[in-house]
């Protein structure tokens, strides 16, 4: 220490507090650096004797700067002093480093959402390895046996290996592995068969006779699948990959009656992700083999079957079962054949359109450039935040670590100051809008089906709601100038067919009635009126019929705004008016709407008392900063917390009408396909005869699937493509 610092250890504290300590947040005397400190401490012995002697201290600057900053450099002093006296009630024995036991503290990584850390002590755990023994289904003699093994068997536990074409759902199978009580097999199939030393000599085995033929791959293959279908009970991990194989093939249709993915997703739905290795770590602290391959495989299938018990007694613990069993495992079929449904798109409209949008881009180009008084890149954050910030003189508001913000937001603000900030906005949204949609649908058609197969994600969203990618469906936009021409490109597989869209109408502020029972809300759904309408009458003072477009807008803003448990500044940003004016708009709601008022507190007490929200239908979403001492991060919590019971129950009630739907014999006499969900929106292609019937039978079955105080209700609309619609009355 005293070759390092120049001071014995017990004088680094005076040191430090004389120099400066940047790790301990203590500036240090002005003009007093390690020599300095060094000196007076050599001279004078401590802080103390230096404050005694000031009077000899030279120059006058440094005693100055000393005098001034006595009473601070004890304090620093005793901050940086280690205390030797301090009560402690353990002994150095129990303070001995020890083995973690990773038994408890992997799950509770994982479960604190630590993920590096918890995997890398799950490799402590390496003796905790999932090994299975397994038995290879080489030879038809192999095969018989597995048949006469399998075929009594009541569940199977399976893991699918496939590969894809690209922008296609069917699956190409390479491997299935089975797990039975007691035994594993692996099973390879199609491409991922090895060639067999009786191949090699020439001789013909099961996986080598003519495809087609009741011994060769392709019979063992529909063999293997149809016993598997046969109605016997199935688990897996992401089932839709087998319900697509199985259908898609023609196989049959797997009684798939639980997920693990599914399970682990209720049980803790705010993750995002759940694969196999995590879900089998945090609930039975086993890890699968790190090597691909067919051990792994069948690791997987014994994971799935050795998980099911410990989750499905979660779920019922936690009230969940119901919602698991009725609603979110039966959509994992129905996700899985709309996607190898597919959706068709106009090609050639979306290259019009295409053009289009280059040539609009172009002007708002040119238009930018004459606003900045020069060219330059609009996509480059520098040049952007030069022309701003610098030529044009706007002021920053929020700083990066490159410099000034030109997000969103920046942008948004500085609108009001100047038009170029709108244009730039205008931009961005329209070269976004090219290059997610108008050019990319193109590139996403498979060349199998000719269709688009996008892909949908039953885990993605904490309050239960859908959401897609390739493409992503839920952002393509409804309104606006370009919205309705790319929903103008999704049409009809089948010529005759039409596009039948059925959408909730305004189901989220419906359900915030049912939870409120606030009887203005009530009485409005009751009475059939239009509640933006009512809401802009009851802002404006005006009645229904003087109501304009911008005033129904705005009164949107503000319905929708309370459900997200918006505040004062955030309405008045979205409504571009005073903070003053939105806190009004927002107390004033509350005066005329109690009911709301009382379920927004009721819904942050019961989650700061539970710490988690629950739907109508028992989805829990956990908000672990309810109680944060963290005002930003609470706030937040409290926000979900009024908002999750509302959209949650939305996305329940939109699932639940998919399940009666695709379960509906009428429907499937009518031909009728499920394509795509949205929102609170379906869309479906129905042939133009039997628009008018389909129609009629998808708004009762919808309107029927929950039981709240007020009515749900459904409008269809049908047309040749997503966009040109007409309201079809039932």
């Amino acid at each position: 220490m005293e070759r390092k610092f120049g001071v014995p250890p017990e004088k680094i504290p005076d040191f430090r507090a004389l120099c400066g300590d940047a790790s301990d947040n203590i500036p240090g005397v002005p003009g007093v650096g390690p020599k300095t400190a060094l000196k007076l401490l050599k001279e004078y012995g401590s802080i103390e004797g230096i404050l005694e002697n000031l009077r000899r201290v030279e120059p006058e600057g440094l005693r100055r700067s000393l005098e001034e900053n006595a009473g601070r450099l004890r304090v620093w002093r005793d901050l940086l002093r280690l205390r030797v006296d301090a009560p402690i009630d353990v002994s150095i024995e129990d303070l001995r480093r020890r083995e973690p036991d990773v038994e408890r503290l992997v799950p509770l990584l994982d479960r604190l959402e630590f993920r590096a850390l918890a995997s890398d002590f799950a490799k402590l755990m390496k003796q905790r390895i999932l090994r299975v023994k397994f038995k290879r289904v080489e030879t038809e003699e192999d095969f018989r046996r597995f048949l006469e093994r399998a075929k009594g068997e009541p569940m199977w536990s399976v893991a699918l290996l496939a590969r894809y074409e690209k922008n296609d759902k069917l699956p190409i199978p390479l491997a299935l592995s089975v797990a039975l009580e007691g035994e594993v097999y692996y099973i390879p199939l199609g491409e991922g068969r090895e060639q067999t030393p009786a191949e090699e000599g020439g001789e013909l085995s099961l996986f080598s006779a003519p495809t087609g033929t009741e011994g060769g791959a392709e019979g063992r293959e529909r063999r293997l699948f149809a016993l598997l279908c046969d109605g016997r009970e199935i688990c897996s991990h992401s089932a839709k990959a087998l319900y697509q194989l199985c259908e898609g093939r023609g196989y049959g249709r797997p009684n798939v009656v639980f997920d693990t993915e599914i399970a682990a997703y209720l049980l803790n739905p705010g993750r995002g992700k759940y694969p196999l290795d995590e879900v089998l770590r945090e609930n039975l602290m086993l890890t699968l083999p790190p090597e691909a391959g067919p051990e792994r495989l069948c690791a997987e299938a014994e994971a799935v079957r050795l998980l099911r018990p410990k989750l499905e007694e979660a779920l019922k613990a936690d009230g969940l079962y119901d919602l698991f069993r009725e609603t979110e495992m039966p959509l994992v079929r129905i996700l899985a054949l709309m996607e190898l449904e597919g959706v068709a798109i106009d090609k050639g409209h979306l290259r019009i359109l295409s053009q289009k949008f280059a040539k609009f881009l172009a002007e708002l180009e040119g238009e930018i450039h004459r606003l900045a008084g020069e060219p330059f890149n609009i996509n480059s954050p520098k040049q952007l935040r030069r022309i701003l910030f610098e030529k044009l003189g706007l002021k920053g508001k929020k700083k990066v670590k490159t410099g000034y913000s030109t997000d969103a937001s920046v942008l948004e603000a500085l609108s009001k100051e100047h038009p170029i900030a709108g244009k730039i906005l205008e931009y961005r949204e329209f070269q976004k809008l090219k290059s997610t949609y108008v050019d990319a649908l193109p590139k996403l058609v498979s060349r199998r089906t000719g269709l688009i197969h996008t892909t949908f994600h039953q885990t993605g969203t904490a309050t239960g709601r859908l959401s897609s990618s390739d493409p992503n469906l839920q952002n393509i936009p409804a309104r606006g100038e370009f919205g309705p021409e790319i929903r103008r490109a999704f049409v009809p597989k089948r010529k005759g067919w039409l596009l039948l869209s059925c959408d909730y109408s305004q189901i989220e502020l419906r359900v915030l009635a049912h939870f409120s029972k606030d009887y203005g809300l009530v009485e409005a759904f009751r009475k059939g009126e239009d509640i933006h309408t009512r809401t802009a009458c009851e802002i404006f003072g005006v009645e229904p019929e003087e109501v304009t477009p911008d005033q129904r807008r705005m009164a949107k803003v503000v319905n929708f705004g309370i459900v997200y448990g918006i505040s004062g500044p955030g309405l008045a940003s979205r409504l571009g008016i005073s903070e003053e004016e939105g806190r009004r708009i927002i107390e004033e709601y509350f005066e005329r709407h109690p009911g709301v008022k009382e379920y927004v507190g009721r819904a942050v007490e019961e989650a700061r008392a539970k710490g988690y929200v629950e739907t109508l239908f028992g989805r829990r979403r956990y908000l672990p900063d309810i109680n944060s001492p963290a005002r930003q991060l609470r706030e937040l919590a409290e926000r979900m917390a009024i908002n999750t019971p509302i959209q949650g129950t939305a996305a329940d009630i939109i699932k639940r009408a998919m399940v009666a739907l695709m379960d509906d014999a009428e429907l499937a006499e009518l031909g009728v396909r499920m394509l795509i969900q949205v929102h609170d929106e379906l869309l479906f292609e129905v042939e133009e005869s039997k628009v008018l019937e389909a129609a009629r039978r998808i708004k009762g079955r919808m309107e029927e699937v929950a039981n709240l105080i007020v009515p749900l209700v459904v409008e269809c609309k049908a047309g040749p493509n997503w966009a040109d619609m007409e309201g079809v009355e039932v």
